[in-house]
């Protein structure tokens, strides 16, 4: 375990607020809009992962839940479900509900965090919306700097690209006047 007083800052990029399971029902979703599916595609596949977590959490019998995942598997748009073809044991999955706000509520550190506005994974709101509960009166969180870059995605990279040419000039100047303003000049 780190001690809390030895971490002098973070930089998070594209940190995310809610439960695996809750990032991957929206980011799956994103996935269908942006290979051209239609909502109505994203509710059922919405409805679709919810069984699967369902059956994940014991809730649900395997029969019944496959056979729901078999109907979908002949549906277009299940090549980005992001979900297997065969579910796995009930538990498979064991931190699909973590929930990252006691995490945050914990950091006492000055805190940059970064989100592409149009992040194909993260719920940007409610992630943001996490931090900002963090901040909230009676927790050690007292610097947080959130910064939206437009143009970018997942990556702080203009098109996703994992190139550093791709790299937004405006996180380069983020980060930099930031950690500058905090802890003294940086060479570059």
């Amino acid at each position: 375990m780190v001690d809390p007083g030895a971490v002098a800052f973070l930089v998070c990029v594209s940190a995310c607020g809610v439960s695996p399971a809750e990032q991957m029902r929206i980011g799956a979703g994103k996935q269908l809009l942006k290979a051209g599916h239609a909502v109505g595609d994203v509710e059922e596949l919405t409805q679709l992962r919810l069984e699967v977590e369902h059956y994940l959490r014991g809730k649900r019998d395997r029969a019944t839940t496959q056979a729901m995942l078999d109907e979908a598997a002949a549906r277009p748009w299940f090549a980005h479900a992001y979900l297997p073809p065969s579910l796995p044991d009930p538990g498979a999955w064991a931190d699909m509900d973590f929930d990252p706000e006691p995490i945050l509520a914990r950091v006492s550190c000055p805190v940059l965090a970064f989100y592409g506005e149009t992040d194909e994974w993260m719920p940007i709101e409610e992630s943001i919306s996490a931090w900002r509960k963090a901040e909230g009166e009676g927790h050690p969180l007292d610097d947080l700097t959130v910064m939206r870059l437009d143009g970018t995605d997942h990556l702080p990279t203009f098109g996703g690209q994992p190139d550093p040419e791709a790299i937004s000039p405006l996180y380069t100047a983020t980060l930099t006047g930031w950690i500058n303003d905090r802890f003294g000049p940086t060479s570059s």
